[in-house]
């Protein structure tokens, strides 16, 4: 059964500076969502990419995530007591023996499903820093779009920001939001970031909510001078491409956004997307 769209949906982003160590990402987390005074007035709370898990020395092999950990019951009560969903960003995910970057969500039910995985995975070099994700995780093979109270929401995850089929799919099914968790390099982020994430919500004609990583991230272990830095300046970006919220490249945050449907209507309205099926 099709649920009509709500009028508006009211999300909250949260730009973080996740590490190594499951548990204190997990605190982090918590006491974050916890600062939001009315969380059952957001209908959607998101989270960037590696949210629970960034790996910072590359020859570490990602952990295995145990779900009955007192986190996600902490979660899915908090989802089902709240009406609240979670997109828990992405995370290590192990399926048949093979590793995945796999988005993480939970709906205003509380049950938790992998709904969408990273079909480009990250490969560069930038400076002396090499960077090759197919070395560890296998690559998604479809889109994903989710529901949330009537709005459909179109999956991707960082570097698939750069590959625009992806979002003209998301187009052509009518999406009214996209999501893009990240985490951005500083080299990258400083000239990309911010005219991809404006592109994609031009040719879609829908909203774009990124939340990023961001700052330097510690690790757990002594792993030389090699430290991960995230980009930050996690976007809302509106049907129009005009950006409605730049986190800035400095502090953890959490910050509350309502998204109108009319806005959609009116910047569809006033040019014509003809998509050819």
């Amino acid at each position: 059964m099709t649920v009509k769209a709500q009028e508006s949906l009211t999300v909250a982003s949260f730009q973080v500076c996740s590490t190594d160590s499951l548990e204190q990402n997990y605190r982090k987390i918590s006491k974050m969502i916890e600062s939001i005074e009315n969380i059952d007035e957001v209908d959607l709370c998101v989270f960037p990419e590696n949210a629970i898990y960034i790996s910072i020395d590359k020859n570490e092999k990602p952990p295995v995530i145990d779900f009955n950990h007192s986190f996600f019951a902490y979660i899915k009560n908090l989802a089902k007591s709240t009406n609240t969903a979670f997109h828990l960003g992405s995370l290590p995910i192990y399926k048949e023996n093979k590793l995945f970057n796999s988005s993480l969500f939970c709906d205003a039910n509380g049950e938790l499903s992998f709904p969408y995985d990273k079909i480009h995975l990250f490969a560069a070099k930038v400076g002396s820093l090499e960077i090759d994700e197919g070395k560890s995780y296998e690559s998604g093979v479809k889109p994903s779009i989710i529901n949330i109270k009537g709005w459909r929401l179109g999956l991707s995850i960082c570097f698939d920001l750069r590959f625009s089929e992806l979002y003209s799919y998301y187009a052509k099914k009518g999406v009214e939001l996209i999501l893009v968790p990240s985490a951005f390099f500083r080299a990258t982020g400083k000239v990309h970031w911010e005219p991809l994430l404006r592109a994609r919500a031009i040719e879609t004609q829908s909203y774009v909510v990124a939340p990023g990583q961001v700052g330097v991230h510690e690790t757990s272990h002594e792993v030389g001078s090699s430290l991960r830095k995230s980009y930050g300046h996690s976007l809302v970006v509106d049907p129009w491409g005009e950006i409605i919220e730049d986190f800035g490249a400095e502090d953890e945050k959490v910050l509350i956004h309502k998204l109108e449907l009319e806005k959609i209507k009116k910047v569809r309205d006033s040019i014509f997307m003809k998509r050819k099926m």
